[in-house]
């Protein structure tokens, strides 16, 4: 198995910087390197032992904007300090520190302009899997107009991605999300 670690005991984990799988039992002196890399001797976990490559065209998104969301919604990293959900990162003290603490997203200065938004005020975000959240905004010019992105990190920007998978590897697709926003009504 590609991911085998029986050879792992407690104590090889003890005073130990890791143990790289994989680290299967009754191999354990061959393995006991610490810098050994995947796939180093050129051989893969398929039948010929050669990596295999699939290549195919590109698909269109199968879930285009549209009329009633008109904007994509793309994701990834926000910060260097943070990683992926917050479910670890979140109780670094120093990335709690440099971190924004509300969920927010980057939008492109023109469209901000366009629909009277302004750095910091917040959007509702409606996206087509049904799901909507509230977003502080910053403007930026790094994001393309009728684009929002938003970092990975907060649970307000996951809950808007679709269930949309990879066909081979089952890898959700967090990107290009079909969404639409308003603007939020200051309380009076």
């Amino acid at each position: 198995m590609p991911c085998d670690i029986t050879g792992i005991t407690w104590e090889g984990l003890e005073n130990s910087h890791g143990i790289q799988w994989p680290y299967p039992e009754g191999r354990e002196d061959e393995n006991r390197e610490e810098q050994r890399r995947l796939y180093e001797d050129g051989r893969f976990f398929t039948p010929s032992k050669k990596a295999q490559f699939i290549f195919e065209d590109v698909r269109e998104n199968p879930l285009p904007v549209n009329e009633e969301f008109p904007y994509v919604l793309n994701t990834g990293r926000g910060s260097v300090g943070q990683w992926h959900t917050q479910s670890r990162t979140k109780e670094v003290k120093f990335v709690e520190d440099v971190s924004l603490k509300k969920a927010y997203v980057y939008m492109n200065t023109k469209l901000a302009q366009e629909m009277g938004i302004r750095e910091m005020d917040e959007i509702r975000v409606f996206s087509v899997n049904g799901q909507n959240a509230l977003f502080a905004v910053k403007l930026t010019d790094n994001v393309q107009y009728g684009e929002l992105y938003a970092p990975i990190h907060y649970i307000e920007c996951n809950k808007l991605t679709p269930s949309v998978y990879d066909t081979y590897s089952k890898e959700p697709s967090y990107k290009a999300t079909p969404v639409r926003f308003e603007k939020r009504q200051s309380p009076q």
